[in-house]
């Protein structure tokens, strides 16, 4: 039976991203730097705590950095050393007020968005092995954005179109791709799971006999000798 696991290429995890990278035997290094306006530049970033001075109104401290950027560095073939480098920003990446995953960018600010430059780095640097897989924090911002330009659409809309697109799969191979896409979006639901594991047993069902193992048949049973 086909395995929506082996398909679901949309994720990685920075751990992942960064075995695979050391796998090539050809990384050589990765910085992670961050800043608050995008000119000046620290791997030590700390929060500014607010100031108030007499007289003055009390000015609002920073807690979390605006910019983190990643430098990948790869060694190729030919002894050249290539830099690939990632800019992110903070307010593009930062989970609403009210998500699960907030509490961990609000106390540990530059570790969430320092991965997500890193992965983006990574993926930059290595695309060979990691391909077109994505942190999650840039899958839920894919989710977040307008599709072609128009609002994005709610619930009911959204089940409706992978609805549509479900049924005009041609094959198991692209019924799972669709499972892993939906899934990295976290538009899944118990009725388009349902929808797609039907419509998988649907082609599974339906395959050649050559496309099926071949088992062999249970020998008859011999006849017990007349006694």
């Amino acid at each position: 039976m086909t395995d929506f696991n082996e398909y679901d290429e949309g994720f990685i995890s920075l751990n992942d991203a960064e075995l695979l990278a050391l796998g090539t035997g050809q990384h050589r290094g990765t910085v992670v730097e961050f800043s608050d306006d995008g000119e000046i530049w620290t791997e030590t970033w700390k929060p500014t705590p607010g100031i108030k001075a007499e007289g003055e109104p009390e000015q609002d401290g920073i807690a979390h950095p605006a910019f983190a950027r990643a430098t990948v560095t790869r060694k190729l073939e030919d002894g050249d050393k290539v830099d690939t480098r990632a800019v992110v920003r903070w307010d593009e990446y930062v989970p609403d007020l009210g998500d699960a995953s907030r509490d961990n960018w609000d106390r540990m600010p530059t570790v969430m968005l320092g991965k997500v430059a890193k992965v983006s780095a990574y993926r930059g640097a290595f695309r060979d092995v990691i391909g077109n897989r994505y942190e999650r924090a840039e899958l839920d911002q894919a989710a977040g954005r307008s599709r072609f330009g128009k609002p994005a659409p709610g619930p009911k809309e959204a089940s409706e179109e992978w609805e549509k697109l479900i049924a005009a799969t041609t094959s198991a191979e692209e019924v799972a791709a669709l499972h892993a896409r939906i899934r990295g979006l976290r538009e899944m639901s118990d009725p388009l799971d349902v929808l797609l594991k039907e419509r998988l047993a649907d082609f599974e069902q339906a395959a050649s006999p050559e496309d099926k193992p071949d088992y062999p048949k249970p020998a008859a049973p011999k006849p017990r000798p007349a006694r």
